[in-house]
């Protein structure tokens, strides 16, 4: 069992890499991932958040962290579990959000540049998407809340965006 070490509110704690099992509190710290190339199996819990700086990494634990999870530009963060993110608001600074064949559902998205991709579908309160982003993943924007999905541009001579109101194919009808 891994506890961060007490500092003050909103600090962050940087370690190269997090990998193995067992769990992980955060308190109201945020980790940030230096150079991660691992798998976590285990569970992250706290009022703090995630940051991934560089590297590879992989979620296969179902979190419970409530604060934001960002990846940033030389990094992939990849999902291997249904929601492994928790309800975190999630920004994605040019890097890599791989849901693989899996679902998760989260707050807000904002997509400075980067990318998400893979079978499963992120379900989020809102999107914010930035100029250099690609979507191949399927997305959602979680119902009842007010549907909120902003773009700052689209340069792609293919361009496909599907906004379903009330109800959407997620309802069954």
């Amino acid at each position: 069992r891994y506890r961060s070490p007490s500092r003050g509110l909103g600090d962050v704690y940087k370690r190269q890499d997090l990998q193995g099992s067992g769990s992980v509190n955060l308190g109201y710290q945020y980790l940030t991932l230096k150079n991660a190339q691992s798998t976590y199996a285990g569970v992250i819990s706290g009022f703090g958040g995630l940051n991934i700086d560089n590297g590879n990494f992989t979620l296969t634990g179902n979190n419970t962290y409530t604060g934001s999870t960002t990846i940033a530009s030389a990094a992939t963060l990849n999902l291997g579990i249904d929601n492994a993110l928790s309800s975190t608001n999630v920004m994605i600074n040019g890097g890599t959000l791989n849901l693989d064949t899996y679902n998760a559902t989260v707050g807000d998205v904002i997509m400075v540049s980067g990318s998400i991709n893979g079978t499963g579908t992120l379900y989020g309160t809102s999107f914010t998407l930035g100029g250099d982003t690609l979507i191949t993943a399927n997305i959602d924007i979680a119902a009842p809340t007010p549907m909120l999905m902003s773009f700052s541009s689209f340069s792609s001579s293919s361009t496909t965006c599907l906004l379903y109101t009330s109800p959407s194919p997620r309802d069954g009808l």
